[in-house]
């Protein structure tokens, strides 16, 4: 009985030494992996949260105008379901490649509502071929050499136009329009201008339809 107990006794520091030894050291690299694991989940999920933020936020000023597009006038026309008939007008009066050249270009973009309220059979007589010239020349009056955004158009100012019209600004508080025509959507930031929208058609003094 001594004997063995004597054996216990002896064998306790080994036991004791192999247990302090090498269940640390595998706890301890254990935790390690855990967490280091732990902070790579954070900081994915704290970057994917930043890009999403970022996004927003550049969506955000791109549709405030704030951020210069790298899209041409007439794509960004495209872009827009409302500008549909704008860019068929332009394409049938082959005015398309001029508006993406370099510029820079003001361009006050008539909406679908706008072609839609000029009166009889005047969109469709203006789209005939034999009427090409007159369309340019309507459409050349919606066109103004240089950028001007919507700080620029100051109330009372003259613009001349690329068919050499002028077209008067007025300006009331945050509501601006265009020889009576109103701007719904300003500051439509392209590579090679700005475009503005507008609720009715600019025509010509000496065009009546």
């Amino acid at each position: 009985m001594k004997t063995c107990l004597k054996h216990y006794l002896l064998s306790l520091p080994v036991c004791f030494a192999l247990l302090t030894g090498c269940g640390p050291d595998k706890y301890q690299e254990k935790n390690t992996r855990q967490e280091g694991a732990e902070q790579q989940d954070t900081n994915a999920s704290a970057a994917s949260r930043l890009a999403q933020t970022d996004q927003v936020n550049i969506a955000s000023a791109a549709g405030n105008g704030e951020v210069p597009s790298s899209l041409t006038i007439p794509q960004n026309a495209q872009s827009k379901a409302e500008l549909s008939t704008f860019i068929l007008v332009l394409k049938k009066a082959g005015l398309l490649r001029t508006l993406n050249n370099t510029g820079p270009y003001t361009v006050f973009a008539p909406s679908n509502k706008a072609f839609e309220a000029l009166p009889g059979n005047t969109l469709k007589d203006l789209t005939k071929p034999g009427n090409r010239q007159q369309l340019e020349a309507l459409l050349n009056n919606h066109i103004v050499a240089g950028k001007l955004d919507a700080t620029a158009l100051q109330d009372g100012s003259r613009i001349k136009t690329l068919a050499n019209g002028e077209l008067e600004v007025s300006k009331r508080q945050e509501n601006v329009t265009i020889n009576g025509a109103e701007v719904i959507i300003s500051d439509v930031e392209s590579s090679n201008g700005v475009m503005h929208i507008v609720d009715k058609v600019l025509l010509p003094k000496e065009q009546h339809l």
